[in-house]
């Protein structure tokens, strides 16, 4: 049986949830005070995130980690040049140790870092779109965290707002709250079809 394909997650960002200020003028956006902290919470994500990626079984290892000794290295940020937009980017997986072009941010050049989530890009979408609704900020951002993921394993976008891999982008607001709503409720996944194309991948050099 080959090797685990070794997924290291920096969640750090995760541990200390903050408001998310908006300059009316440019639409840019700027750490706003902390409203939740658990430091617990960056453990709890990871266990999610290995929940949602139970289908491949043996064939992903997926901790908490600095990227030493990873094949995938995710960490969360606030947010990627103060860009309200973006909720993630990622390299994309075209075998085990191939990856697509990827830029990483300035902080963290000398990291092998091969995809980001935006805590406070995607925070605000949660406080735009539910509003007062209860949330389970855990499961909502292991959603976007194995989405990130996904890409990085080869999986790409779709238009089925209660498919795990949703293209967030140019999506109306009915589909985006739906998925969130899924999200929360833990009702999203990977197909089958999805599961085999990231196995695939892993068994690719």
């Amino acid at each position: 049986m080959p090797a685990p394909l070794y997924i290291h997650l920096d969640l750090a960002e995760l541990a200390a949830l903050e408001q998310v200020m908006q300059d009316r003028a440019s639409g840019l956006i700027v750490r706003g005070p902390v409203f939740s902290s658990d430091l617990g919470r960056p453990a709890k994500l990871c266990e999610a995130v290995r929940a949602l990626f139970a289908p491949l079984g043996d064939a992903v290892f997926i901790r908490l980690g600095d990227g030493t000794g990873s094949d995938r290295f995710l960490k969360a940020d606030f947010a990627w040049n103060a860009d309200p937009d973006i909720g993630g980017v990622s390299a994309e997986g075209l075998g085990r140790t191939k990856l697509g072009p990827f830029n990483r941010r300035a902080a963290d050049a000398n990291r092998p870092v091969t995809g980001y989530i935006f805590e406070g890009v995607i925070g605000s979408w949660i406080g735009e779109l539910l509003g007062g609704a209860t949330i389970s900020a855990t499961n909502v951002f292991a959603c976007f965290i194995a989405h990130e993921l996904g890409h990085q394993l080869g999986v790409g976008h779709v238009q089925a707002k209660d498919d795990i891999m949703f293209a967030w982008k140019g999506q109306t607001l009915a589909d985006r709250k739906q998925y969130l709503r899924l999200a929360n409720d833990v009702r999203l996944g990977f197909t089958p079809a999805q599961v085999a194309t990231m196995k695939a991948t892993i068994a690719k050099p």
